[in-house]
């Protein structure tokens, strides 16, 4: 056990020593299939990590080395961060969303000499390896390593055999942690280069947005990927500092129904949300209740014949129809066919027509005594003490069912990669925010120069905070001013308060940007290409278009573009996402490198 404020300590101390007591006290808890959860101690974390530590270092990785880390939520990515901090190393988080060429240039530009990863991870970058001279180790975390024993190393077995014992190495709060890397903007992603104090700095705002941390009974769990600036600094590592228990339920495409179940199941009390996530909480909370709510012959009645066939079982078609002596020989398209809408829905159980059912036509069939009775009479959802809600602010009206459905009003924080939170707001799109206890912002011009009170200009935060970054990786410093620019543009009131426009009132700090829903895109079979054009705040107004060019087996038309709005909508997680998408046959190349998107479909739009 260490002891010591968070800012004296390297962040293995903080977010794991300084709780590794003896006593087994719970730092994450994971959901298992047989749904018995296996439960993490810190006690076990330190052990784990530091064993970790050894076989990295016995591997040649030392002080300032890069250790990428491509991992779901789980006990291996924290001790994976713990292992590379113990040596100095400098971990480097990479999403699982990111697709191949994405990843190669994360690894290749950071100059990661270790790769800690899964099965998926290994077979996304088998065929990037050749070009990444620098990466000379391989840690697999599941069975991967016996498939190829000469180039993966065992994660767990060599652990097993490595020593006990911290490694020893000083760790300066000032040294460096981790490289986080932003997209979004105009010209390759930038390598954000943090320090081991950055944590200390950031937690007066989380606190902030969770009315206190810790509270006694604090679980928190985010959808969000632990590689993304808020997943890591707004949920599990200061919540690991606190020691606060963290749910590790990965979602890598988000599905409000589970999201549900799972923080009921496992008493989470802190959520930390993209807003469209809550958003999609709302909906499939009112989906519940309408769907249970609903009479059985409404549900008859109100369901396609199309529906029904599709909903029910083969043989229930062959039992439903008269002719028994015409039904072994009927093919199940002429069942359908001869058989009658009502023996159809009669045949079909209860719950099939439930969930066969279109939400608005369940809305449409309810009456509407059973529409204002339904949400009293549903099984509660979960009652969290806190929400903290990141990306675009959630209107009053979602803050009040927040409130009055989940328990909590959420506190809605705005970040950025460089210096983590700096603004908190309130429940309106239009309202303005406020510094984070401990920031000090001001909107400056071009120059860096701050400007007066009612002109728009560029967020910035003053530097020598703790939470600020120490620079951008493989760039020069410049020099720097008494202000760093956050890139968002705002407007400071006369009260001191700032009011963001609607491209910064959108962005979370993550690089949740226009080539992240590209990556996302292009991990779907029937996608070849993905671009993405709009003007500068079309993806917080969900007013940008998805260019796609279809593989050559698949069919481009209004089928093809739902199905890719329901992949956006799972794969980013919660956050924002085009609801328009447009097909191609090609993308051309503009002259400065990036897709001339716009007039590969007669769109005019340009990409920020």
């Amino acid at each position: 056990m260490v002891l010591g404020a968070p800012g004296a300590l390297s962040l293995a101390e903080a977010c794991c020593d300084r709780w590794a007591d003896g006593s087994g006290r719970l730092a994450l808890l994971r959901p298992r299939t047989d749904a018995v959860a296996e439960a993490v101690s810190f006690d076990a974390l330190h052990a784990t990590s530091c064993r970790v530590a050894q076989v990295l270092r016995a591997q040649g990785i030392g002080r300032g080395d890069r250790v990428a880390i491509l991992l779901p939520q789980g006990p291996e990515a924290v001790i994976a961060l713990l292992a590379a901090w113990r040596l100095g190393a400098i971990a480097v988080p990479l999403a699982r969303m990111l697709d191949g060429p994405a990843l190669a240039f994360r690894l290749d530009h950071s100059g990661a000499v270790a790769l800690v990863t899964d099965d998926a991870g290994l077979g996304a970058t088998q065929g990037l390896r050749a070009g990444l001279p620098a990466l000379r180790l391989l840690l697999g975390t599941e069975g991967a390593q016996r498939r190829a024993p000469a180039e993966v190393l065992s994660f767990w077995a060599e652990a097993g055999r490595a020593p006990g014992g911290t490694p020893g190495t000083a760790i300066d709060p000032a040294d460096p942690a981790l490289i986080l890397y932003t997209t979004g903007g105009a010209g390759p992603p930038r390598g954000v280069l943090h320090a081991h104090r950055a944590l200390a700095g950031h937690l007066p705002g989380v606190a902030a947005q969770h009315g206190g941390l810790p509270q006694p009974g604090d679980r928190v769990w985010t959808p969000m990927d632990w590689a993304w600036r808020s997943g890591l600094f707004d949920a599990v590592l200061p919540a690991l500092c606190q020691g606060v228990p963290v749910l590790a339920a990965p979602m890598p495409r988000f599905d409000a129904g589970r999201a549900l179940d799972l923080m009921a199941r496992h008493g989470v009390r802190n959520a930390v949300l993209p807003t469209a996530a809550l958003r999609a909480l709302r909906e499939a909370v009112a989906h519940r209740a309408l769907r249970d709510a609903l009479p059985e012959r409404a549900l008859h009645d109100a369901l396609p014949k199309r529906a029904l066939h599709d909903a029910l079982p083969k043989r229930a078609l062959h039992d439903a129809l008269p002719e028994r002596a015409l039904h072994d020989a009927l093919p199940e398209r002429a069942l359908h066919d001869a058989l009658p809408e009502r023996a159809l829905r009669d045949a079909l159980p209860e719950r099939a027509l439930r969930d066969a059912l279109p939400e608005r036509a369940l809305h449409d069939a309810l009456p509407q005594r059973a529409l204002r009775d339904a949400a009293a009479t549903h099984p509660s959802p979960p009652r969290l003490r806190s929400i903290a809600t990141s990306g675009a602010p959630p209107d009053a009206a979602l803050a009040d069912w927040a409130a009055e459905c989940l328990g909590a009003r959420p506190r809605h924080g705005h970040g950025a990669t460089e210096c983590n939170l700096v603004l908190l707001g309130g429940g309106d799109p239009a309202a303005p925010a406020h510094p984070v206890p401990g920031q000090q912002v001001a909107v400056v011009d071009a120059a860096g120069t701050p400007l007066p009170a009612g002109q728009a200009g560029i967020l910035a935060v003053r530097r020598g905070h703790p939470a600020e970054c120490l620079g951008y990786w493989r760039a020069p410093t410049g020099r720097p001013g008494a202000w760093l620019p956050t890139g968002d543009r705002a407007t400071r009131l006369a009260d001191g308060a700032i009011l963001l426009d609607g491209a910064g009132a959108g962005a979370s700090g993550d690089g949740m940007g226009p080539e992240d829903v590209e990556h996302c895109l292009r991990r779907h079979p029937a996608v070849a290409l993905a671009a993405v054009v709009g003007p500068a705040d079309a993806l917080a107004a969900e007013d940008a278009t998805a260019i796609i060019v279809p593989h050559r087996d698949a069919t481009p038309g209004p089928a093809l573009a739902e199905e890719l709005r329901d992949f956006m909508r799972l794969g980013m997680a919660g956050h924002r996402y085009p609801r328009r998408v447009a097909f191609a046959k090609a993308l051309p190349r503009a002259p400065e490198g990036r897709f001339a998107l716009g007039s590969a479909v007669g769109l005019g739009g340009q990409r920020s």
